[in-house]
């Protein structure tokens, strides 16, 4: 994916954040997990949050993203709402979601809610329609370019861009190569030959790198077990998890998510340091 889009996507997500005074960050798949690929919008980065995660430790919030508002996200219907984190201040949420499949979600605050917090904006009911609006034209459109762009090999097969849309939606379930063969009307074992002839990996390849792509993500983002991280990524057990994702990370789960979150916490205490130095102003 060029540069540019990313870019481009950070910008969009900064002026939204902008025009209601606070941040506007974006949160990868129904997970609502961290997307390292943009350098900003990754992280509330005003003085309150700095203060409570200074005082009760990341984790907190981490959770309320993870749990509280993916299960908001995950629901039947997801919709916009206006939701309390556990420090007493609103942010509100907006899922993204393109042909049934939840691509993520726009998290704009923290409003005052309870806090007290002066240096907070107040949220305000008319706000939620004009924001709807903005991400539904600026933000969507991004999302469409950056998470749902076919491969070159399928973009010319309808039959196995359909297949990999499959794959995308159900990689956490027991999918087999005749369920996905069904999908498109095809005997499995013409849907494997034409599936490694335009893909240049077979199926259950494929398969396995999203799966490994999702528990790097959960790895790193989350405090589930390595168990929980198995089977939320598709693995039927531990050991079989380690043995697989060792293979095409290099790296066990236990040693890829101390790097991966010693990383992350490097960054996330560069930007704090600077909020701090700055006065604790909104970072965009």
């Amino acid at each position: 994916m060029k540069e540019q889009d990313w870019q481009l996507f950070s910008e969009e997500l900064s002026d939204i954040g902008t025009l209601v005074g606070t941040c506007c960050l974006w949160k990868l798949g129904p997970g609502l997990l961290t997307e390292l690929r943009l350098r900003e919008q990754r992280m509330h980065t005003c003085r309150f949050c700095f203060q409570v995660k200074k005082q009760h430790g990341e984790n907190v919030c981490v959770r309320h993203d993870t749990e509280t508002l993916a299960h908001h996200v995950r629901g039947k219907e997801p919709r916009p709402r206006l939701v309390r984190c556990p420090a007493g201040a609103e942010e509100y949420l907006i899922p993204v979601a393109v042909a049934g499949r939840i691509l993520g979600a726009v998290l704009i605050g923290p409003f005052r809610g309870i806090t007290g917090d002066s240096a907070l904006p107040v949220w305000r009911k008319e706000l939620g329609p004009a924001l709807e609006r903005a991400v539904e034209k600026r933000i969507v459109p991004i999302c469409r370019t950056l998470y749902l762009k076919r491969p070159p090999v399928a973009a010319g097969d309808e039959r196995i861009a359909t297949v990999l849309d499959f794959m995308e939606a159900r990689f956490a379930d027991n999918i087999t190569l005749e369920q996905a063969a069904s999908q498109v009307f095809l005997s499995p074992s013409r849907l494997s030959h034409l599936f490694r002839e335009k893909c240049g990996q077979d199926f259950s390849g494929w398969l396995t790198k999203l799966r490994v792509r999702e528990a790097e993500a959960l790895l790193r983002d989350t405090v589930l077990s390595i168990e929980e991280v198995a089977l939320r990524s598709g693995f039927g057990d531990r050991s079989h998890f380690s043995v697989i994702f060792k293979k095409y990370n290099g790296n066990p789960p236990a040693r890829f998510r101390r790097t991966a979150q010693a990383e992350t916490a490097f960054y996330r205490s560069q930007i704090l340091d600077s909020v701090e130095r700055n006065g604790g102003g909104v970072q965009q």
